[in-house]
């Protein structure tokens, strides 16, 4: 069940930073790599993206690559912003919710493998071997193994990226999605807003992040056909179908959400759904934090793909 709470939590924080990219040109070999390349072995192939970039934040930094007319995707999320190597899965071997990487088979797939542990075992290694701040390129290397609940663990092994693009923005996503709310009575100003579905055998979720640059993120993880009306946040996920909602004061600082989120509409057809929702975000299990902060007026109008 932790390792089930853990990857609902894992979508939500990924959700933040999908990204917009750009595309690769060229022809690639995973032994000597061109500019832009990007590329890993798995299940027996070499998967060579078609569109990779990435960004990087004050706190973290995130990225994606994608492949093929259905958007196979793999995104790696790290809460650093320098070159070295660092473990996936883990922060100082405590924190379950650190470095991550999700693959996705594909858009809409009901096929995703994260890599996460128990929160003390590393499930792989990235290293940023470089980042050019003159031309906005970044290299590294990468390997790690990553787990869907029903299915066998894949190994990504000989994953490596080349003078891939980043930005220090999250890109501006042109949606017609909203949101609003308050963070212990100070409007919370996002830099985007993003609403995604997870397929997964036997489950969808919804997951809504609004985040700024500096990585703060209000999200929430949502069953997929969830009904409108009163609905009260799960400290702890031991279902698909329980609702979570999260505040990241920070890529390091998680806070669960204590309140209530009420759905206004649903339309699932058109994937577009409205909420408003209160809650006083307090410190995940095990944390060593000790504030809470206050939740209100929160509203929101997404349409997630």
């Amino acid at each position: 069940m932790k390792h089930l709470a853990t990857l609902i939590s894992l979508f939500v924080l990924l959700t933040a930073f999908t990204c917009e990219n750009e595309p690769l040109e060229g022809e690639f070999n995973i032994e000597s790599p061109t500019s832009g390349a990007y590329m890993v072995d798995f299940d027996g192939q070499t998967y060579v993206a078609d569109v990779v970039g990435a960004i990087i934040l004050e706190n973290s930094m995130n990225i994606s690559a994608t492949r093929g007319d259905q958007q196979e995707l793999i995104t790696i999320s790290l809460q650093e912003t320098t070159t070295g190597t660092y473990e996936i899965g883990v922060i100082d071997g405590t924190t379950m919710l650190g470095n991550a990487v999700a693959y996705t088979e594909a858009n809409g797939s009901t096929n995703t493998w994260v890599a996460f542990t128990d929160g003390s075992e590393s499930q792989g290694t990235i290293t940023i071997s470089e980042i050019n701040e003159e031309n906005s390129t970044m290299s590294g290397t990468f390997n790690f193994t990553a787990f869907n609940p029903i299915s066998d663990p894949k190994e990504f092994t000989n994953g490596v990226f080349t003078d891939i693009p980043y930005s220090n923005t999250l890109q501006d996503i042109p949606t017609e999605n909203s949101f609003f709310a308050k963070v212990d009575g100070v409007e919370f100003e996002e830099d985007v807003v993003i609403g995604s579905l997870l397929s997964l055998p036997g489950f969808s979720s919804i997951g809504i992040s609004a985040t700024k640059n500096s990585g703060e993120t209000i999200g929430f993880n949502l069953d997929a056909a969830i009904l409108e009306g009163e609905h009260t946040f799960v400290a702890i996920a031991v279902s698909p179908s329980d609702t979570v909602g999260l505040y990241n004061l920070s890529a390091t600082e998680t806070y669960v959400a204590n309140g209530t989120i009420t759905i206004t509409s649903h339309d699932v057809v058109n994937k577009r759904i409205t909420a408003t929702f209160e809650f006083i975000a307090e410190p995940a299990l095990g944390s060593t934090n000790t504030d809470t902060f206050e939740i209100t007026e929160g509203e929101f109008d997404i349409v997630y793909n």
